[in-house]
């Protein structure tokens, strides 16, 4: 019998299992040409991003952003999994559209630790992907200056954030996109950093503004108080309300087909 690794099945079929509206073909070929993966949380990623389903609108989105959030945080507290290998946060970004369903793309952050190298490469392979956008030239390295000559330093290197995955996969053309981060160890929406500023900055050259909803999520509560530490972030509401939310929002969607 003929061995048929997984990215191949997947190519290999009309359309991704369980999706009942999926990307163009050629949408998914590029991705898939392209889309780099070094874990198996990317791979849980593009997987997730291919198979949520039709979210019927951005409130739906941040709710399967909270459910990959706590999915990670399961598999960590099972012990199989230690912390350490565990991405810090999980992001999404989607178009502001009035078409349904919403192309949603989930991503998780690069993994920290001691293996730098190994991080090194996935963050250049990650601008690489992102480069489609426009030229990430101008997007430096700057982890290696001092704090005080430049008060937006970031502690990790660009290509290291989710947006890196999630913006190129999703942006294709001109529109208004929102992008929302969650940290998986807190329960802290996270800003984007001055890497995903500049590029977002970038992305305007081709009429792509993207908007960064860490304060305006439905998954916090309404006029939040922002705490700025090595980045901006907001608490989100307790996971039992946003459960409770959600089942309101499959109420709604459904009442939309009856």
């Amino acid at each position: 019998m003929e061995c048929i690794d997984v990215k191949n099945r997947i190519q290999r079929q009309d359309k991704p299992v369980l999706i009942t509206m999926p990307p163009e073909e050629k949408y998914r070929k590029w991705t898939f040409d392209a889309y780099p993966l070094h874990n198996i949380w990317d791979a849980l990623a593009l997987f997730y991003t291919l198979t949520v389903g039709e979210v019927v609108d951005e409130r739906e989105g941040e709710l399967y952003l909270a459910q990959l959030k706590y999915i990670a945080k399961a598999l960590t507290a099972t012990g199989y999994i230690a912390r350490s290998a565990c991405p810090a946060i999980v992001g999404a970004i989607w178009r502001v559209s009035e078409e349904i369903p919403l192309r949603v793309s989930f991503a998780f952050s690069c993994l920290g630790g001691k293996q730098a190298k190994i991080r090194d490469e996935e963050n250049a392979s990650r601008r690489r992907y992102c480069d489609f956008l426009y030229s990430i030239s101008n997007t430096i390295k700057n982890t290696s200056l001092e704090k005080h000559l430049d008060p937006e330093r970031c502690p990790n290197e660009a290509g290291n954030c989710a947006e890196f995955l999630n913006w190129p996969t999703v942006r294709r053309d001109a529109g208004v996109y929102r992008t929302l981060c969650l940290k998986i160890p807190k329960e802290e929406t996270i800003g984007c950093c001055a890497h995903c500023k500049k590029t977002a900055e970038a992305a305007k050259s081709k009429g792509m503004t993207v908007e960064d909803v860490f304060n305006k999520s439905s998954l916090v509560e309404p006029n939040c108080n922002s705490v700025t530490s090595s980045y901006i972030t907001c608490e989100i509401k307790g996971m039992e309300k946003i459960i409770g939310e959600g089942e309101d929002v499959n109420t709604e969607n459904e009442s939309l087909y009856r």
